[in-house]
């Protein structure tokens, strides 16, 4: 999509990324965003944590789980 190119910061859900790209795996779904060169992309994976891709960097992180108050 040519509105990729102009982004700079993408901050789906996992379920909004594999509607996107039609891919499964997070580290699919970053590696076809990669092609867009955005400053920020970052994948919600919920319970699990994000995953982060950053140029040539692709890295997940946990997440700690906090009761609401």
């Amino acid at each position: 999509s040519p509105a990729f190119e102009q982004t700079d910061i993408l901050f789906p859900s996992l379920q909004e990324a594999r509607k996107i790209t039609g891919e499964r795996e997070p580290e699919r779904i970053a590696e076809h965003f990669r092609r867009f060169f955005m400053k920020f992309f970052i994948i919600k994976l919920g319970a699990d944590g994000y995953l982060h891709a950053a140029g040539l960097l692709i890295a997940d992180e946990p997440t700690t789980a906090i009761d609401a108050i």
